[in-house]
C-alpha cells in the first residue's frame, strides 16, 4: 500500500495491519436530555433539543474509554409551520465528536470522529382529509 503525506507528490510505502473488531466485556451509557417546543396560534413554531451522554467501555476487564460511535453531545434546533393542510419545517442537527475506534495502530491512541452538523427541510400538503 502507498500513500501521500504532507503534500508530497511521490507515493511512500505505508505499513498497515488489518485487525478484526472486538466486542467489549461490558459498556454503560447514561444520558440527560432537554427539549422544548412551542407552536403559536399563527401556525409558526420552534423546537430545540440537547442531549449529553456519558458512556464507558470495558475490554478484558479494563476500562478503555467512552463507547465507540456514541457522541457525548447532540443537539437539534428547528423552525416549523403547521396550519390547515400545510406543514413545513427546517432543522439544524449537530452530532459532537466521538471515539470512532478505541484501538488503533498506535497503542494507547484512539481514533476520533470530528463533530458534524446538517440541515434538513420538509414541506407537505394534505390533499385528502382522512
Amino acid at each position: 500500500m502507498q500513500g501521500f503525506f504532507n503534500g508530497a507528490t511521490t507515493p511512500v510505502p505505508v505499513l498497515y495491519e488489518v485487525q478484526m473488531p472486538i466486542n467489549g466485556d461490558k459498556a454503560t451509557s447514561r444520558a440527560s436530555n432537554s427539549a422544548s417546543s412551542t407552536l403559536l396560534p399563527s401556525g409558526f413554531g420552534v423546537h430545540g433539543q440537547f442531549t449529553h451522554t456519558w458512556s464507558k467501555e470495558y475490554v478484558d476487564g479494563q476500562f478503555v474509554g467512552q463507547l465507540e460511535g456514541v457522541s457525548p453531545n447532540t443537539a437539534s434546533l428547528g423552525v416549523l409551520y403547521e396550519a390547515g393542510p400545510i406543514s413545513a419545517n427546517v432543522n439544524w442537527d449537530y452530532d459532537g465528536s466521538s471515539v470512532a475506534q478505541t484501538f488503533t495502530e498506535i497503542e494507547g491512541l484512539s481514533a476520533y470522529q470530528k463533530s458534524f452538523s446538517w440541515v434538513t427541510a420538509q414541506v407537505s400538503y394534505e390533499f385528502f382529509k382522512a
